[in-house]
């Protein structure tokens, strides 16, 4: 289930689109698209609550439950709840990151909710064979042995750059990622930081709460 589209697949591409609804369902949920392979995502994002109900092999995420198959999710979003019960894996961004695909510029901060046994994460649920650079999160996780700020489970394929986490959601030392102050991720210098993988940031005071957000959501 997603918020605008179930499936996104086959060199198909999805540019622009934000859900701002309510998002429910059972297997592989999230706001923007369920399932996005061989296919990129760009310039969008999710400002509605997302819960799922227990479902052992279902992944929820913010954006994308199931990102797999060199899939590419680029500059996205979310703002709102993710709230699920016992399953897979769930992230503030991306259920599940895998097989070669990419996740880059995106921020979360939405907080993150799953029950004992599922990987949580604030950016992505579960990340194997993946690259994600130019992130960051401030949402809380559930501190439970199988989450962490930014990935819950992060296997040795994934590659991660340049992903920052609110130092108060730490869930332990060892969570991926690079902990700040929230104060110092509401800076022009943290602005800085982001726009040096690529020129797509920028921040005003009052707007995301003073964090940045992306210079297409201006435009």
């Amino acid at each position: 289930v997603g918020g605008i589209v179930s499936n996104l697949s086959m060199d198909a591409s999805l540019e622009k689109c934000i859900n701002k609804g309510a998002v429910t369902g059972t297997q592989d949920v999230a706001g923007v698209a369920a399932k996005a392979s061989q296919t990129s995502i760009a310039m969008s994002g999710n400002e509605g609550a997302v819960k799922a109900s227990d479902q052992t092999a279902s992944s929820v995420g913010g954006v994308v439950a199931v990102a797999s198959n060199s899939a590419l999710i680029n500059q996205v979003y979310n703002i709102a709840t993710i709230e699920v019960g016992e399953i897979l894996g769930v992230g503030g961004i991306v259920g599940k990151l895998s097989t070669n695909s990419m996740l880059k510029n995106a921020f979360n901060q939405g907080n993150v909710v799953g029950g004992a046994g599922t990987q949580v994460g604030g950016v992505v649920g579960t990340a194997e064979e993946c690259t994600i650079s130019g992130v960051y999160t401030l949402g809380t996780v559930p501190k439970i042995a199988t989450s962490s700020a930014v990935a819950g489970q992060s296997k040795s394929s994934a590659e991660l750059s340049g992903v920052y986490y609110n130092v108060a959601n730490q869930v332990t030392a060892s969570d991926p990622g690079t902990p700040m102050e929230a104060t110092a991720m509401a800076s022009a210098d943290f602005v800085t930081t982001l726009n040096a993988l690529e020129n797509v940031w920028t921040r005003a005071d009052g707007v995301y709460n003073g964090f940045p957000f992306f210079t297409w959501q201006v435009q």
